[in-house]
This record gives structure tokens, C-alpha cells and sequence, in this order.
């Protein structure tokens, strides 16, 4: 249900949203906005790529001129493709609770996006978090375990799910984003 909300908000959701009213799609977590509609924008390119890792490369691209604070990133390994969200700032910089609910929420729409994309649950390995113990229904969310007290809040799965087609199309994201 949360995640719901959260993807209405960014498609724009009714006027009282908090996007709408912050001019900001992570609510006023970050340093700097995220401007309203760059979530469509983005999901407008996605749906041209050939396969899930293209669409994953490419928004993270886009992401990384708009997100002050952090920088998402794909890495695939040994048969592993993880999302990391890189903070940026110094590496010992204290837990800033805003911040990292802005990185959950990034983390929960870009996996959210990329299972629509390809119209397919992909299987989660597992989701790292920061913060030393998670007090959400993440686990449940995501199918997965929840790790903490990790290096940057991501995710894991299978690289084979990397190969999948992008199924969706401009008419199937504007019925999305309605």
C-alpha cells in the first residue's frame, strides 16, 4: 500500500501531494529538489530501451544530474547485479535520517519502476540499509532479507533478470502515469 502512495505521489498524485506543494518528487528530504515530473521524464526514456539493464543504466544516468546527495549506481558481478545508492559527502559523515529515508524511497520507486518495465517481479536477493536496525515492512516488500549496518542502502538480485525486454511502451506509461 505505501509503495502505492509513493508512485501516485510521483506521478503527480491530486493537489494537496507533497511533490506538488514542495515542488520536490523526495519531499524536501534532500539538500536540493528533485524537480516535479522527473520521475515521467525519466520513465519516458525507459520505455525505448531494449532490455532492463539499458533502462536501469540509462535512468541512473539521468538520476545522477538531479540527485545532490547521493548517485544510484548498477553493478553486475559474478552473476550479481547490484543497485547502490553512493552518497555523496564524506564517507564518515554521520547517518542523516532524511536522507536515508530519501534513499529508501529512491531505492523502493527504481525497483518498482524497473518490475513494471519489464512486467515481471524480479527477485530480490537481498536490500542493504545503512542504519543498524530497520524498523519498516521492507522485508516484506521486497521478498527479501534486509541487511544492516552496510556501506550504501541497495539491493541484489540475479544479473540473468538484467537480460529481460522492456515490454512497456509510451501509450502503456501515459495509462501508468494517469
Amino acid at each position: 500500500a505505501s509503495s502505492s502512495i509513493c508512485l501516485s505521489w510521483l506521478r503527480g498524485g491530486d493537489d494537496d501531494s507533497p511533490p506538488r506543494s514542495l515542488r520536490d518528487e523526495l519531499w524536501g528530504l534532500c539538500s536540493r529538489p528533485l524537480p516535479v515530473g522527473s520521475f515521467g521524464h525519466c520513465a519516458a526514456q525507459l520505455v525505448r530501451c531494449q532490455s532492463l539493464e539499458e533502462a536501469l543504466r540509462l535512468g541512473f544516468r539521468r538520476y545522477h544530474g538531479l540527485l545532490a546527495d547521493f548517485v544510484p549506481r548498477l553493478v553486475v558481478q559474478g552473476g550479481v547485479a547490484r543497485v547502490q545508492l553512493l552518497r555523496r559527502g564524506p564517507p564518515d559523515a554521520p547517518l542523516n535520517p532524511r536522507l536515508d529515508y530519501a534513499q529508501k524511497a529512491f531505492l523502493l520507486f527504481a525497483f518498482g519502476l524497473a518490475c513494471w518495465l519489464v512486467a515481471r517481479r524480479v527477485p530480490v536477493r537481498s536490500v542493504d540499509y545503512t542504519e543498524p536496525a530497520p524498523r519498516s515492512d521492507s522485508s516484506r516488500v521486497y521478498q527479501a532479507p534486509i541487511r544492516p549496518h552496510q556501506p550504501h542502502v541497495g539491493l541484489c538480485f540475479d544479473a540473468r533478470w538484467l537480460e529481460l525486454p522492456v515490454v512497456q511502451s509510451p501509450q502503456s506509461l501515459r495509462e501508468f502515469l494517469a
